[in-house]
């Protein structure tokens, strides 16, 4: 018996006591939230709202936004989840996009409807665009970074999330109600979707904390660890970011055994630490865009991989899904999760989404019946007429025994590339690390690989998707 089958788009639970929803203020059982999600369905039906409509969704990581989002998709009108931080000219550039003029959540004068604190707030008459209905309607749409500077709308269906659904719901899985959930990623970051969808399917119970609450030991010791979480899911970065403090082991955290690691690559650095915190953990890795509906591929990590392979594989394709690999080596994935293009963006729908097969712009290779993810296009540069990878120069500075994480980055002017930046934190501080990691970089990499400047960083910023954000790095040049 599930909680919330997101099969049959239905309440479905035995136990209404049972926790389901637990964030900063207060916990919801299934019977509560059951409730909140009815009033809110009934208020969004009250206001007449044409079927199709996205509706967004804004405020912090917490219950008020699941009970949004789940009202929302089961009145068939798409949600569209906006972080409270978000600044308003995003907000609004996003909201034109939509053409919608209704919201949920934190009050913003742009919009003709908002649902706040339960009540239904009118400021002016709202001004509807047509919506073009899909035979498989939209539940949510996650809105991405364009490099034209436009953010693009992936539209995720109901046959995209039952197709993953029913993955993650066999082997080698095995969700139970008894699960606790934790993912400190927005929901504006795909990856949530993963636990959001998880928790409530399987009738478990969804931690729902902001980013920033993990940074705080007080915080893991006095209110995460009482919670009992079994599965962790996150970016690579932020779990590295975590297991820097010695209060997040086995002992402190003993319910938790499995980490779903997505977004970033995996470096066996970081999977060793782990694995020394947790020894009976299971560490999971995987692939997978947005716009195939959070990831597509699984392994997880054993000791065996580790020998054999120094890049980790990101796992075995899902059934009924097949990535090909073209002749330039770029990923296309084709499959019932692949998503039904871009909101209200036709042209590069059609240039990205090509009879129901995604480009992805990624590149990859398979050994062993497992997919091996090299890098993004977009991580491919050329400079002084070389071709690099600058993921190969991370993973390379990577495996020098004092560093902790390594960023490379291409410093442009004009759009041309002009060098390369390293940015390493240490794991062990040493008076004459970096002319060690330089000295062992000239015998590791070819001359025209090396970087050009190298800096040394206490931390390491992180955007919203818990992603390290190369933007500030660069900023501090």
């Amino acid at each position: 018996m599930s909680g919330f089958d997101f099969i049959k788009w239905s309440f479905q639970y035995s136990d209404g006591a049972r926790t389901a929803l637990v964030d900063v203020d207060r916990s919801l059982n299934w019977n509560e939230l059951e409730e909140r999600v009815q009033i809110m369905a009934e208020q969004l039906r009250g206001l007449g709202l044409p079927r199709g409509l996205p509706v967004v969704v804004r405020g912090v990581k917490g219950i008020d936004m699941v009970v949004a989002m789940l009202a929302c998709a089961t009145m068939e009108l798409p949600y569209v989840p906006v972080d409270k931080s978000l600044p308003l000219l995003r907000l609004n550039a996003i909201r034109k996009i939509l053409g919608t003029d209704v919201l949920i959540g934190e009050l913003s004068d742009d919009f003709s409807i908002c649902i706040h604190a339960g009540k239904v707030v009118r400021q002016r008459a709202p001004a509807f665009r047509s919506v073009e209905v899909l035979r498989d309607p939209i539940v949510y749409v996650v809105f991405t970074s364009g490099s034209t500077g436009e953010p693009k709308g992936v539209q995720v269906t109901r046959g995209n999330i039952a197709d993953y659904v029913r993955w993650l719901s066999g082997s080698p899985f095995a969700f139970s109600r008894d699960d606790v959930f934790v993912n400190p990623s927005a929901f504006t970051f795909d990856l949530s979707v993963f636990d959001f969808l998880m928790s409530l399917h399987v009738g478990g119970t969804l931690l729902l904390f902001p980013a920033d609450e993990f940074k705080s030991a007080e915080f893991l010791r006095q209110r995460l660890a009482p919670l009992r979480p079994s599965v962790w899911t996150s970016t690579p970065s932020t779990l590295a970011l975590l297991a820097m403090n010695r209060d997040f082991n086995s002992a402190e955290f003993s319910h938790l055994n499995d980490f779903y690691l997505c977004g970033e690559t995996l470096y066996p650095t970081l999977v060793k630490r782990v694995q020394e915190r947790f020894p009976h953990g299971r560490i999971r890795n995987t692939y997978g865009p947005t716009e195939a509906t959070v990831f597509t591929t699984h392994v997880v990590i054993t000791e065996q991989i580790l020998e054999k392979y120094s890049s980790l594989p990101v796992g075995v394709v899902k059934p009924g899904t097949t990535i090909h690999i073209d002749e330039a080596g770029e990923l296309l994935i084709e499959g019932p999760n692949v998503a039904a293009g871009y909101f209200a963006r036709p042209e590069l729908t059609a240039e990205k989404f090509r009879n129901g097969v995604y480009r992805t712009g990624d590149h990859g290779w398979f050994e062993d019946g497992m997919l091996f993810f090299t890098g993004r296009t977009d991580r491919q540069i050329k400079l002084h007429g070389f071709r690099i990878e600058l993921d190969e120069i991370d993973a390379k500075i990577m495996e020098h025994k004092l560093v902790e994480q390594s960023v490379t980055l291409a410093l442009k002017r004009d759009g041309e590339v002009k060098k390369i930046v390293s940015f390493i934190k240490l794991g062990s501080v040493c008076e004459d690390a970096l002319a060690q990691i330089q000295r062992y970089l000239v015998e590791a990499l070819p001359a025209f690989m090396i970087p050009g400047i190298f800096r040394l960083v206490e931390s390491l910023p992180y955007n919203s998707s818990g992603k390290v954000d190369h933007k500030q790095l660069l900023n501090q040049l």
